[in-house]
């Protein structure tokens, strides 16, 4: 953006954007125990508002003495009102958890945990030293964010179990409490070491 903006402009813009991105985190405070996170779109929203309110708050100011607002002003304030338009725009409903504005009910059962797709993409770290010797507070990246990686290696492995035996948990703390994560871990090598077999009998 080459324009120069007044300090007034500068100021209502930012503040709106700073209302904005503080709204969107409200929004995630307000669910339920345990989905308290961005999902990697909502990260890349957030990571697009901040960087707007940044490259906004380092534009050279014109002197509060020229409040005029020349053609370049006007459409510089237009670019501005369009990228937040279109980042707003954009769907926010997590790949994982139900919207917070559409709750779960009998006819639309919770999605689960981690996805399809997830397994696809990350189910073959399940056995391997990424969830070796993990305690509670092991983190692991999944789908750019840090997630407890007990949950993780769970509700990836539920994949691996028939589909009338699946149990997603959504709350990694209901998987640090009541999951026995040392039967899980042999559940995941009593399956891959079947799959091995399979494949050499083959």
């Amino acid at each position: 953006m080459t324009a120069l903006l007044n300090p007034d402009i500068i100021t209502t813009i930012a503040q709106k954007l700073c209302d904005q991105i503080l709204a969107f985190q409200r929004s995630i405070e307000a669910r339920a125990e345990g989905q308290r996170f961005p999902t990697p779109q909502e990260t890349n929203l957030q990571h697009k508002l901040i960087t707007c309110l940044l490259r906004l708050t380092k534009q050279p100011a014109r002197p509060r003495k020229e409040n005029t607002q020349e053609p370049e002003v006007a459409a510089a304030l237009k670019s501005w009102e369009k990228v937040v338009d279109e980042v707003f725009s954009m769907p926010t409903t997590s790949d994982y958890v139900p919207s917070a504005t559409q709750p779960t009910t009998a006819a639309a059962p919770q999605r689960p945990a981690v996805t399809q797709r997830d397994f696809e993409q990350y189910g073959h770290l399940l056995g391997k030293s990424s969830f070796a010797n993990l305690t509670d507070k092991t983190t692991i990246k999944f789908n750019g964010r840090y997630v407890n990686a007990k949950w993780l290696e769970y509700n990836l492995f539920q994949y691996c179990l028939p589909a009338e035996d699946r149990r997603f948990v959504d709350d990694a703390r209901k998987v640090i409490a009541d999951i026995d994560h040392k039967l899980t871990q042999q559940q995941i090598h009593d399956y891959l070491s079947n799959e091995t077999h399979h494949k050499h009998a083959a």
